[in-house]
């Protein structure tokens, strides 16, 4: 919307340093806290052994979610590129449906 309305900066950062510095990390520790919050109702016969706490199923749900978060990314990252401009628009449109919608 800013390129639309003629804004090449927003808060004296270039348009895509902010995406990358501002709101992706934004959206991915959103996903990966959301998905943990899941954990009490996923593993609830698990808190009929003594030894497992609520915070225990916190704790492995997010670090779980955090790691396939950047395996992920790690991979998309280290792919080789395309070599044509439709294929490489193609893997980029992707990733930005994936982190915008959160899949």
């Amino acid at each position: 919307m800013y390129a639309f309305g003629s804004r090449t900066m927003v808060g004296g950062l270039a348009i895509p340093v902010f995406l990358a510095t501002g709101i992706a990390p934004f959206l991915y520790f959103k996903k990966v806290i959301s998905q943990s919050l899941g954990a009490v109702t996923a593993n609830q016969n698990l808190f009929l052994f003594r030894q497992m706490r609520v915070f225990d199923a916190f704790l492995v749900r997010f670090l779980l979610e955090m790691a396939t978060q950047i395996l992920s990314r790690y991979c998309w990252l280290t792919a080789p590129w395309p070599k044509t401009r439709i294929t490489m628009a193609v893997q980029l449109s992707t990733l930005l449906l994936v982190m915008v919608t959160q899949i």
